[in-house]
C-alpha cells in the first residue's frame, strides 16, 4: 500500500460530516484526504517518508469559502495603499500608530501625491478618535492625505485634499453623501457615502498595471487564512464602474491563466436595469 504523505495527529480534526464528528487524525497524500480517524486507527498510512505533525490539541478545519468577497479589489489596495488595519487583521491599535504609518508612506512619496489609507477603524483603537482635517494635517500638508474607513462607507481627509477638490463652506451635500462641518460650516475633512468620492480621485486609487502584483498578494493572502476560494462580488464583463477601471472579467481570467493566482476565483456579475421595477 501507499503510505500518506502526511500524518496530521493530536487534535480537533472538523470533518463536517453529516453528525459533524470531531477525529483527533486525518492521513493526507498528494491533494487526498485517505482516512480520517484516531491515530492508532491511521498507524497503517505510516511510512518512513511521512511527515507527522502534532497538532497539540488545535483543530484542523476544512478550507474556508468565500461567501462574499472583493478579491481584486482587496488585492489591489493592499499592494497600493497603507495599510491601517487594527487587530486582529492588522498591528495598529492607537491613533499614533495610525498617524505614524501614514507618515511613513509621505516619507517615501514626492511632494503633491497622494497618501491613502485603508482598513481604518477607530472603533478598534484604544481611544475611539476619527481623525479630522487637523489631525491629518500633522502628517502632512504638502500631500493629499486619505484615510478610507473599513466600512467603506466613509472617509478623512487633510486640508490639501479638500483644497484640491475646490470644497468650501458653501459646498452643498450631495445626494446621497454628507460633507461633515466645522463650526463656520467648512469641511471638517470627515465625508459619508457619496461625499466620499469628491475628494477621493478614484482613478489615483491604483494603476491597472499593478494588477498582476495585486492578484498574487491577494491569493496568497487568501491561501494563507485557509481560504480554498475566493470571490469578487461586483464583476462586469465590460468594466467593473465601482472604481471606473477596466477590471473585466475576462482581465480576471487571463490574470488566472498567467498564474498570477493560486486559488479559483468566483465572479458574480453586478446586473443593471434600464429602468426602475
Amino acid at each position: 500500500m501507499d503510505f500518506a504523505e502526511t500524518l496530521f495527529y493530536n487534535g480537533q480534526v472538523v470533518t463536517m460530516d453529516g453528525v459533524l464528528s470531531i477525529s483527533e487524525a486525518v492521513a493526507v497524500r498528494g491533494d487526498r484526504i485517505e482516512a480520517v480517524g484516531s491515530k492508532e486507527q491511521l498507524d497503517g498510512w505510516v511510512g518512513p517518508d511521512t511527515d507527522k505533525v502534532d497538532l497539540a490539541g488545535a483543530a484542523l478545519l476544512p478550507g474556508f469559502i468565500d461567501a462574499h468577497g472583493h478579491f481584486l479589489i482587496n488585492g489591489l489596495f493592499r499592494t497600493c495603499l497603507v495599510d491601517l488595519n487594527s487587530p486582529p487583521i492588522g498591528e495598529l491599535t492607537s491613533l499614533e500608530d495610525v498617524l505614524g504609518a501614514l507618515k511613513r508612506r509621505v516619507e517615501l512619496t514626492p511632494e503633491g501625491e497622494s497618501v491613502i489609507g485603508f482598513g481604518f477603524n477607530e472603533l478598534l483603537l484604544d481611544q475611539p478618535v476619527l481623525p479630522d482635517r487637523h489631525m491629518l494635517d500633522k502628517v502632512s500638508t504638502r500631500h493629499p492625505i486619505v484615510v478610507l474607513h473599513m466600512s467603506g462607507h466613509l472617509c478623512a481627509t487633510n486640508t490639501m485634499a479638500i483644497k484640491q477638490a475646490k470644497l468650501t463652506s458653501a459646498t452643498v451635500n450631495p445626494v446621497g453623501g454628507v460633507i461633515e462641518r466645522e463650526a463656520d460650516g467648512h469641511p471638517s475633512g470627515v465625508f459619508e457615502e457619496n461625499a466620499m468620492w469628491i475628494v477621493v480621485d478614484k482613478d489615483k486609487l491604483f494603476a491597472l498595471e499593478q494588477l498582476p502584483e495585486s492578484m498574487k498578494n491577494g491569493s496568497e493572502e487568501y491561501l494563507a487564512a485557509g481560504c480554498t476560494s475566493a470571490q469578487e462580488g461586483a464583476c462586469l464583463d465590460g468594466f467593473l464602474d465601482v472604481f471606473r477601471m477596466g477590471l473585466s472579467e475576462r482581465i480576471l481570467q487571463g490574470l488566472r491563466g498567467a498564474g498570477e493566482s493560486r486559488l479559483p476565483v468566483i465572479t458574480m456579475p453586478l446586473l443593471r436595469r434600464s429602468a426602475p421595477c
